[in-house]
């Protein structure tokens, strides 16, 4: 048997604690004179013998109590060794669409187990339910799941992807073989649509196993057209490149309100300028309005309200970026106490404003692309070459053989209820 945490066995020693309690509670009685102690003589004395049984036997129970609360948290374990399987075959759930590998895994299936890399690493059959789609596994973070298989050889069948790494390089035991297929040849691949000013715009996909890439061009107004439903709302194209149905969305303007102090006007010019730079950049329309001293009444479209003035930040459905001096701030702009609240906590100009890359943090308070943030990871299709993917290898003292920790914990767990039920039972018969 080994230990996790050996340190732990040090609380060994508190099994001394109900010890030197008994100990103490066994003080020199005081000597009473009485006149007859005939009635004492008289008492069963086995009953006194019994007593004092009943103290060493809780006394016992008590100090196997904290031994095995002790090691608990030691975390004890065995070891057996466990002969390897020669062989295992692992395969990425969304390989499994492409006929010639599923073809393949049933030729072999029935020598070899089978199982799919994912969380777990569940065993691949026919009748299991198999999750197809383009998102990739934690590569990286299975190498330690995939070592427990035990086998000697384990070839995985992964799409590689570029976005299904995190985290560094890890290490392993046992010999992983990575066999990236190929992925197809992308060509353009519309994604979605969005309706600006008086026409369409189609954001297309492009990209391969070394490239990836978004980019929005304008779509032929005779060659679609808009079906609205409640939740539904798409754009039929029926010509050219793009044939099909897309999600659209509108590219509302955004309107942001901008109230400042006189002392604070440099400010508000340096923030339409960037706003009007960040419209162009992104091809999305925003209107500022606003003006000096504070306003009457805050227009309810409002979607961004600019507070350059010493008085309390009006409260609302918008964001607010508000103006508060701080000298010890890491950026130009900082979350505030709320997720749509934000400090601007430095004057502007315009060196600190590229040093501090205030247009991006700008651009994160607009947040006007929402509606595609999560094309990105679904549409990007590059890939890895198979020695990316190898884990660092530390061979094993003996390559057949595999040691296979087993926790003692559940039983020791078990045990400790028993005694601690136990205890409870027998101190309250005895009124210990």
């Amino acid at each position: 048997m080994s230990f996790a945490a050996p340190i732990y066995l040090w609380t060994l020693l508190g099994v001394l604690i109900p010890l030197g309690i008994h100990l103490w509670s066994k003080r020199e009685a005081k000597t009473i004179k009485i006149g007859s102690v005939q009635l004492l003589r008289e008492s069963d004395s086995r009953q006194s013998q019994s007593l004092r049984l009943s103290e060493k036997r809780l006394l016992a129970l008590r100090m196997l109590l904290i031994a095995t609360l002790a090691f608990l948290l030691a975390g004890p374990q065995w070891t057996t060794r466990a002969r390897n399987q020669p062989l295992a075959y692992v395969v990425e759930p969304s390989l499994l669409e492409r006929a010639s590998l599923k073809t393949f895994l049933d030729s072999v299936a029935s020598e070899h187990p089978v199982y799919l890399l994912r969380k777990g690493l569940p065993e691949w059959g026919e009748s299991q339910t198999v999750p197809f789609g383009n998102h990739p596994p934690n590569y990286w973070q299975l190498v330690p799941e995939l070592d427990s298989l035990r086998a000697d050889s384990i070839v995985v069948f992964t799409a590689a992807y570029v976005r299904g790494l995190r985290s560094r390089r890890p290490e392993s035991s046992g010999p992983i073989h990575w066999v990236v297929l190929d992925g197809e040849t992308a060509s353009d691949i519309p994604v979605l649509a969005r309706k600006v000013h008086e026409g369409y715009q189609i954001l297309t996909s492009q990209g391969d196993p070394s490239f990836a890439a978004f980019r929005w061009q304008e779509a032929d107004a005779g060659a679609v057209w808009r079906i609205a439903h409640p939740g539904t709302d798409s754009l039929q194209v029926n010509s050219g490149p793009y044939e099909g149905k897309l999600p659209v969305f509108d590219a509302d303007t955004l309107e942001v309100a901008i109230y400042h102090t006189d002392s604070l006007d440099a400010e508000q010019r340096y923030l339409r300028a960037s706003l009007t730079a960040l419209s162009g950049y992104i091809g999305h329309p925003v209107r500022v309005q606003g003006g000096v001293g504070a306003p009457d009444l805050i227009p309810s479209e409002t979607d961004l309200l600019v507070w350059l003035r010493p008085d309390p930040v009006p409260e609302g459905d918008w964001k607010t970026l508000a103006y508060r001096d701080d000298p010890l701030a890491g950026q130009l702009i900082e979350q505030g106490r709320h997720p749509d609240s934000f400090i601007l906590t430095s004057r502007l100009t315009a060196g600190n404003m590229v040093a501090g890359y205030f247009g991006e943090q700008l651009l994160g308070i607009l947040d006007p692309g929402k509606a595609w943030k999560h094309l990105p990871d679904r549409y990007d299709t590059r890939q890895l070459e198979a020695g990316e993917l190898t884990p660092r290898r530390q061979p094993a003292a003996n390559e057949r053989d595999r040691v296979v920790r087993a926790w003692a914990e559940p039983w020791l767990w078990a045990l400790l209820l028993f005694l601690l039920v136990t205890e409870r039972l027998f101190a309250k018969y005895r009124s210990q």
